[in-house]
């Protein structure tokens, strides 16, 4: 079973085509809070508002994570959260018809990570940026919260260039489609 992070980024993942800017916003925002209730609450928020169907196997990790979720304590700081994570579970439903791979992402949620991990320095000049993050994206399958702020920070148009990774490290012959130009 996937870990809280884990699914909620798989979830992201799936509601992605469906998500607007603001959607998007409140996804990073969740993710970058290092309180993994806030990222599957928005992830789930997503997915129902958009009425984004789960893949099977996609729905029934869902599943799963939710059956091992411990009984709610009133005590709990997050309990609203949790609370709407229940409510929202009800809204959530499977699409038989398609699998999409689960986990495989990068642990880099950041581009600066990336940049930094590969021992780039923050004053490097972009077109160095820009390989760096080329021939990383060629090895790894970034996350939503990467491939966001990859189109925040300029670097959207490199997840075109690139084919889609699997969690196993092949590369499909299928492309992402393009990236919405940075707002």
């Amino acid at each position: 079973m996937l870990a809280d992070f884990e699914l909620a980024e798989v979830i992201w993942d799936v509601a992605e085509p469906g998500l607007s800017l603001e959607d998007r916003d409140t996804l990073c925002a969740a993710f970058h809070t290092c309180e993994p209730i806030l990222a599957m609450c928005a992830a789930l928020r997503a997915v129902a508002r958009t009425r984004i169907r789960l893949p099977a196997n996609v729905f029934e990790e869902f599943r799963s994570w939710l059956a091992a979720v411990p009984p709610l304590r009133p005590t709990d700081r997050w309990l609203s959260a949790w609370l709407e994570v229940h409510v929202l579970a009800s809204q959530v439903r499977p699409s038989s018809d398609r699998l999409t791979p689960i986990g495989g992402y990068s642990e880099y949620t950041l581009c600066r990570f990336v940049l930094a991990g590969a021992g780039l320095s923050g004053d490097a000049t972009p077109a160095a940026q820009a390989e760096v993050m080329r021939r990383w994206l060629a090895h790894n399958r970034p996350g939503p919260a990467l491939r966001a702020d990859m189109r925040t920070t300029g670097f959207g148009r490199l997840l075109d260039e690139q084919p889609t990774h699997t969690p196993d490290g092949a590369a499909p012959a299928r492309r992402r489609p393009p990236c919405p130009p940075p707002v």
